[in-house]
């Protein structure tokens, strides 16, 4: 699941979220519990709001420019 590349990460795989559950570290795991709150999650990490990252660690982010971009002008407008 930490793979950076979407396609090669599990989960997102032919079998998607099923896969992650068939996955051996997670046997004997009964997900729906989690679902239905009826068992807490084993970490839940410290968040002072919603827009808070510090419980990641720092990258540089790949910019990603598609040269085929064509602005049709105004997609903004609005927003």
């Amino acid at each position: 699941m930490l793979v950076r590349d979407p396609v090669n990460r599990l989960g997102m795989t032919k079998g998607g979220a099923q896969a992650i559950c068939d996955q051996g570290w997670f046997k004997g795991e009964n997900f729906d519990d989690y679902i239905s709150h009826k068992k807490e999650a084993p970490w839940k990490p410290i968040c002072k709001d919603i827009l808070d990252t510090s419980n990641f660690d720092p990258y540089e982010q790949e910019e990603y420019f598609d040269p085929n971009f064509k602005d049709q002008g105004n997609w903004a407008e609005g927003f």
